[in-house]
């Protein structure tokens, strides 16, 4: 009868400088202190087209390249979008978040928000496919609302239906709560831009 001998699976490698009780004990690691300075990401750095600060891309250094895109089909760096430089986290980032936020709602905007005089289409998808025209007025049917919020005695209609009139004559059955695109909405940056450079 032969008899097999098990042999024990060879020790795990452990890091130098990981000390007795694991990765995660106190002290469990030997590396010696490092001591951070301070970081001014606003010192020397380049503004965009709009104004806002702009920082050196960390992951591509610059470049607007990165070598681990590869497989996807091309180089351009994720971080930057291939720009070379990015916004900095904090203050500047929520500005331009705010500013992206304006234009989006200024370039789409509800049928309730638009003026006479504004350029507008329905929405669409794909280039060329609008259907621009301009507003000479929008007549709603306040005694017919199609949405409410709240319940009970807080009830209240909050859309309806509406008549979007262009001076071409065309009219269009929509809702209060439609959404329109809007050409030439462009937003002023330089309230957001003073946010983004506001210090306390």
């Amino acid at each position: 009868m032969s008899t097999t001998t098990r042999t024990r699976p060879p020790a795990a490698r452990v890091p130098a400088g990981v000390r007795t009780g694991g990765q995660f004990a106190e002290q469990a690691r030997g590396e010696a202190d490092v001591e951070l300075g301070e970081m001014p990401e606003l010192a020397g750095t380049e503004p965009d087209e709009f104004g806002f600060p702009t920082v050196l891309c960390g992951r591509c250094e610059g470049s607007g390249k990165s070598q681990y895109n590869r497989d996807a089909g091309h180089s351009r760096c994720f971080a930057c979008n291939g720009i070379g430089r990015r916004h900095p986290r904090g203050p500047v980032a929520d500005a331009v978040a705010a500013y992206s936020k304006a234009r989006t709602a200024a370039a789409r905007p509800k049928a309730w928000q638009v003026r006479a005089g504004d350029s507008v289409s329905p929405l669409y998808e794909g280039y060329g496919k609008a259907n621009w025209g301009v507003v000479a007025k929008l007549l709603v049917a306040r005694n017919r609302p199609t949405r409410f919020e709240g319940a009970g005695e807080s009830r209240r209609p909050v859309a309806w239906p509406a008549l979007l009139v262009l001076e071409d004559g065309r009219r269009l059955q929509v809702s209060t709560d439609t959404v329109l695109a809007r050409r030439a909405s462009e937003v002023d940056p330089a309230p957001f831009v003073a946010m983004a450079l506001a210090t306390d």
